[in-house]
């Protein structure tokens, strides 16, 4: 193997991983939560009495469940889990519940990571009241909503006027509760499965590494045939 030969492969390899690192760049997505911790679920149930709370702290997490309605006056109306991936809530007929996913930064910056907010339901009951609440230290934004199926929610972080994405200090998730009107679901069951902010996909996308890295790996077979062919 000549000194030609280990250049070109090098020069190869260097172009290889430019490649995946424009790949990786053109998609830099942040994961906010995926409930990996802790990594056996925790779980919890919440006593008889109307406002009973259960609080967690793993992190910048903070978990807060807040019970506001229980007519049966008894404990294990509302239970719930979190860890190993899920965060689970449900609560008995005629009691209500919501919970705060609350999550604290020195100064996040979401603008170089994407332009989406979601959070991913793996199972949901209808009609379950959301909101979103961004902070920067001095301004907070919220956006609200219903969630209608067990699926991604989706969030355009434009929507969050007012405050500076490039250095967020708060992120809350509120769910089975709409903060602007105070209103709740009695009975709802929900899980989710992460947090993240995403960059949605474009026509001018880099293109994926396997095909690119093919693409790399015929140059040096092409060469090699060529210098066959002189020598023939």
């Amino acid at each position: 193997m000549t000194l030609g030969t280990l250049s070109f492969r090098r020069a190869v390899v260097a172009v290889a991983a430019l490649l995946l690192g424009a790949v990786s760049q053109a998609k830099a997505d942040i994961i906010i939560d995926d409930f990996s911790v802790p990594g056996a679920p925790a779980n919890y149930s919440l006593d008889a009495p109307v406002g009973s709370t259960f609080s967690r702290v793993d992190g910048n997490r903070t978990v807060l469940v807040t019970q506001i309605q229980n007519t049966a006056n008894v404990a294990g109306r509302t239970t719930g889990f979190i860890g190993a991936g899920l965060y689970d809530l449900s609560t008995a007929s005629n009691t209500t519940a919501f919970t705060s996913l609350a999550y604290t930064y020195s100064g996040l910056n979401l603008a170089a990571g994407g332009t989406i907010l979601n959070f991913t339901f793996t199972s949901t009951d209808l009609n379950v009241p959301f909101s979103v609440i961004v902070g920067d230290g001095t301004s907070t934004s919220t956006q609200v909503g219903l969630v209608t199926s067990a699926s991604n929610l989706s969030f355009d972080l434009s929507g969050f006027a007012g405050v500076n994405l490039s250095a967020i200090t708060s992120i809350e998730l509120v769910l089975n509760r709409n903060v602007v009107t105070n209103t709740s679901t009695t009975s709802a069951d929900f899980q989710i499965a992460n947090v993240t902010i995403t960059t949605p996909p474009t026509n001018n996308a880099v293109p994926a590494p396997p095909a690119a890295l093919l693409a790399l790996a015929a140059l040096p077979v092409l060469g090699l045939r060529r210098r066959l062919a002189k020598k023939a």
